[in-house]
């Protein structure tokens, strides 16, 4: 886990260029070429968050979702602050405000789920 902090901390600072997101996944597109993966992992009752920095070049391209979300409304905002849990990050975003991103579980396969998914 204290990689994983020590990882995500690179994204502290960076603003926002794009964002999508799947079922499995969400992705942010940072400024200076840099990415965020974060994927849902672990099976059964266990999920858990999987993330990484890569860069912007190797995300993947999300062509399908179930329900689409716009991110737009965090675009141009600077990652402030990240605080991990095994199953959740929570991204203080300035301007746009507070993010969560957590992994739940439904008929024993793991989603993400957003909070809020759209601008209050």
């Amino acid at each position: 886990m204290t990689q994983l902090k020590d990882s995500l901390q690179e994204a502290v600072g960076r603003r926002i260029e794009a964002a999508a997101s799947s079922l499995t996944k969400f992705t942010v597109t940072l400024d200076s070429g840099v990415g965020l993966l974060i994927e849902a992992a672990g099976t059964g009752e266990s999920p858990k968050a999987a993330a990484k920095i890569v860069e912007a070049s190797a995300l993947p391209k999300e062509k399908e979702a179930v329900c689409a979300v716009n991110w737009g409304w965090i675009y141009g905002s600077t990652i402030a602050k990240v605080e991990i849990t095994p199953n959740q990050f929570k991204f203080q975003l300035d301007p746009a405000g507070p993010v969560t991103v957590s992994v739940q579980v439904w008929k024993g396969s793991p989603f993400l789920a957003f909070q809020p998914f759209r601008p209050a």
